[in-house]
């Protein structure tokens, strides 16, 4: 079975409604990942995620996230995302050390990044689900 790290854009459009036809065929994509493979999450996704919500939400967001199995931040990861953010900036690309950090963690955990944001085209290693 696959395993799925989602990112944070792809939470985003998991949790919000769908308001056109093409938001409801990405909320279908979503689904149907969810309920046939293995997601998982990471510390740093989940704090994105938590910090766009208010706080009456946290609860059912926290529920939520405490029943997906969450990928440990090794120190290893830390250098891994610095590497990746280097390698990027050197190619003309700043991208934000959050998603340095995101895709360091399916890199090493082996994870299909599933993600509704294209800066994660960048990473040329990364195995990637572009949610569209």
């Amino acid at each position: 079975m696959t395993k799925y790290l989602f990112d944070t854009s792809a939470w985003i459009c998991h949790f919000r409604r769908p308001m056109q036809d093409s938001d409801a065929q990405l909320q279908s994509q979503i689904q149907s990942i969810l309920t046939g493979e293995q997601v998982v999450s990471c510390g740093m996704v989940i704090a994105e995620v938590l910090q766009g919500i208010s706080d009456r939400e946290e609860k059912s967001y926290r529920d939520f996230f405490g029943a997906l199995p969450c990928l440990e931040t090794l120190p290893e990861l830390y250098f891994r995302a610095a590497q990746l953010s280097r390698m990027l900036r050197d190619s003309g690309n700043t991208t934000p050390l959050a998603d340095c950090l995101i895709a360091a963690h399916a890199l090493y955990y082996d994870c299909v990044l599933a993600a509704a944001d294209r800066d994660f085209t960048r990473f040329p290693e990364l195995k990637l689900l572009l949610l569209e």
